[in-house]
């Protein structure tokens, strides 16, 4: 089992370390990952991954819009501000 198998934070590090560099790896990881498997605390995080690296570096703004709304209904009745605003800034760029 390699690092990326171990879990949804594990998959948000390994997507984290690599966006940069192979946006087409960290993509795949970050369509891999279910934010509901995350801890609140590391939503911001992966809120603007999605944006950067789907919406950003890939062109599919319409997906990163998609997985933001999914990420919202998984931080639950009261999602942290940073997370609307990369909800709203995909849903404008979709």
């Amino acid at each position: 089992m390699n690092k990326e198998d171990d879990g949804a934070p594990a998959r948000l590090d390994a997507a984290q370390a690599c966006h940069d560099d192979e946006p087409e790896r960290a993509a795949a990881l970050l369509r891999g990952l279910d934010p509901a498997q995350l801890p609140v605390d590391r939503l911001p995080g992966l809120a603007f991954l999605l944006n950067h690296v789907l919406g950003e570096k890939c062109g599919a703004w319409g997906e990163a819009h998609e997985r933001q709304a999914a990420l919202l209904r998984a931080a639950g009745d009261k999602p942290a501000a940073g997370l609307w605003r990369q909800a709203a800034a995909a849903a404008r760029a979709a």
